[in-house]
């Protein structure tokens, strides 16, 4: 069964939303990909992917990169709507 658009863009947000959360703490942290990739065993590529919000994360690998970067895995991620209603 296919998803309908409303709940793909409404993931969409979701995952950017953690992403600039995972790439706002890296960053303090002073980490690059690379360093962060070794850590949890993910490629750069992955994890650059999952910054941009534009793959789906596993939940295993949002619970490493949460550890990685003491991140609380109940994650809170404010999402802007562009237009508010």
């Amino acid at each position: 069964m296919q998803k309908s658009p409303e709940i793909r863009t409404i993931d969409n947000i979701f995952y950017k939303a953690i992403g600039e959360v995972i790439r706002v703490k890296r960053i303090k942290l002073g980490m690059t990909l690379k360093d962060l990739s070794k850590l949890v065993g993910i490629s750069r590529t992955t994890l650059d992917y999952y910054e941009l919000g534009s793959v789906k994360m596993k939940p295993e690998n949002l619970n490493l990169i949460c550890e990685a970067l003491q991140i609380d895995p109940n994650i809170e991620v404010e999402i802007k709507a562009k237009d508010s209603v």
